[in-house]
């Protein structure tokens, strides 16, 4: 599956997710550490918004969004418009300002990809929702991040996520990628002296 379909697919899959969000699984906590759903949300919101807008402009810093009163609406109006950036003409070659660094259209489009997929994962989890992402857009997303990932996206202050955990042979695609991603799948292989997950 091609990245923009599979970017539409995700955020259809995560709207779906943020409409069930209630008020009490706000304060639960994520597999993002020291982030509970309210903060996800926040970022996820944020994220969408700012590639909606084509990137972060100078000296501007990523921040998260108010998610409202109505969480759903405020997801789906920044998802339209992320969509609409990234199909506009020329887009794939443009250049967007991240907190990656500045990347083109193209890598800024996974890293989109990227934040709808697995940050509507860390959401459905902590609410006690099925959180398995799609097969499409999971085998999508290891495929960019084989190719494209900078190891500077796994380690130092920045790190967009954290080192690969291990998962066995017959795990999903949606397992393996959220390992990949530095989360701990319902059931994984333990790295040695580290017990096994029961996330």
């Amino acid at each position: 599956m091609e990245l923009m379909g599979a970017y539409e697919q995700a955020l259809d899959s995560s709207g779906r997710i943020v409409r069930s969000i209630r008020s009490h699984h706000l304060g639960r906590e994520t597999a993002c550490e020291g982030w509970n759903v309210y903060d996800v949300l926040g970022h996820l919101i944020g994220t969408t918004l700012m590639y909606g807008a084509g990137g972060l402009s100078d000296g501007e810093k990523l921040e998260s969004a108010e998610i409202g009163s109505d969480p759903g609406w405020t997801f789906a109006l920044a998802a339209k418009t992320a969509l609409d950036t990234f199909a506009a003409p020329g887009a794939m070659e443009q250049t967007f300002r991240t907190p990656a660094g500045e990347v083109p259209g193209s890598v800024a489009l996974g890293l989109a990809l990227t934040e709808a997929a697995v940050h509507g994962w860390d959401i459905a989890t902590a609410s006690g929702k099925s959180g398995t992402i799609d097969v499409e857009v999971a085998e999508s997303l290891l495929a960019f991040h084989r190719s494209e990932s900078a190891p500077e996206w796994r380690s130092g202050p920045g790190a967009l996520f954290g080192p690969q955990v291990p998962v066995g042979d017959d795990a999903s695609p949606s397992d393996r990628l959220v390992a990949f991603l530095g989360r701990r799948p319902k059931v994984v292989v333990p790295a040695p002296g580290l017990p096994p997950s029961t996330r």
